[in-house]
């Protein structure tokens, strides 16, 4: 079981470093993305995505690490890219940009935060951690947050646009909408995407079903109950990301939660069973 809420380092330097990638060819299509309209693309072995994004959401990730409380609930930051479609020289450069991120993503000596300087961008999209890379078959729900959609910076058609969206939605009476799902079908041993319609045809009444369909890929009888397993872990997940808002300071505008489980029943056994070794040693030590 893992969600995208992961553990980062405590003290993160943010000395800043320009990393240019050159063309497309070291990055391919993210298969797993089920929001947002930017395109995802994944880097390398699929460890790191890159995700086009604005200043906002930029700045956003860039002030997180500041605050390594809050940080550990997103996927690790690992700076920014500038994408330009010239110099093939630069193909080394993009190698050298991937292997640094993977290095920082499995824990090595990289503690520097790539920062993205250049003001002359073509294009630019942060650079973060798959939290997803090491799934057979992930599972996903994109959890859209808040009865306000919109930021300060909206103008005024923006601000109507989302105003008439959370009000035809679960966004207007419970401050929550299942943007959309990712779901495994043991049967037809294929994913299936449950699409952003299906969580504005909820309501109030009907959202626990939506919540329902996303754990239908779990096992809920002996010998597993997986079923339980995993809701208890997001349960215990969701308490603890509470403690560390109340906390904060902060305000957040069209924030969502993403949630992602093992849909293959072996490798989710596996992994229980693993970690309960890892358990039962440590508690015997």
């Amino acid at each position: 079981s893992q969600n995208n809420m992961q553990s980062t380092d405590q003290t993160i330097s943010t000395t800043a470093s320009t990393f240019v990638v050159a063309g497309t060819n070291s990055f391919q299509r993210f298969d797993h993305q089920i929001g947002g309209h930017e395109k995802i693309l994944s880097m390398g072995d699929g460890s790191v995505i890159a995700k086009p994004c604005n200043t906002i959401e930029r700045d956003f990730y860039e002030n997180s690490v500041l605050h390594p409380e809050f940080a550990q609930w997103m996927p690790r930051y690992l700076g920014s890219l500038q994408l330009k479609g010239v110099q093939s020289h630069l193909d080394t450069i993009a190698t050298n940009v991937i292997d640094s991120a993977k290095t920082y993503v499995e824990g090595g000596g990289n503690d520097t935060v790539i920062r993205e300087q250049n003001a002359m961008d073509i294009k630019h999209a942060i650079c973060i951690e798959n939290v997803i890379w090491k799934f057979k078959k992930p599972c996903i729900m994109d959890l859209k947050l808040g009865f306000v959609l919109y930021g300060p910076e909206a103008d005024e058609a923006k601000r109507q646009r989302m105003i008439k969206k959370a009000e035809s939605s679960t966004s207007g009476t419970v401050g929550l909408r299942i943007a959309a799902m990712k779901l495994y079908e043991k049967s037809k041993n294929d994913f299936t995407i449950i699409p952003r319609t299906y969580g504005y045809a909820l309501t109030k009444d009907t959202m626990l079903s939506g919540f329902t369909k996303y754990f239908d890929a779990l096992q809920d009888s002996p010998p597993h109950n997986h079923k339980r397993v995993i809701i208890k872990r997001f349960l215990d997940d969701l308490q603890e990301f509470r403690k560390v808002l109340e906390k904060q300071e902060l305000r957040l505008h069209s924030a969502s939660l993403l949630f992602v489980y093992e849909g293959d029943e072996k490798a989710l056994t596996d992994a229980l069973e693993l970690e309960k070794q890892d358990f039962d040693g440590k508690k015997s030590n």
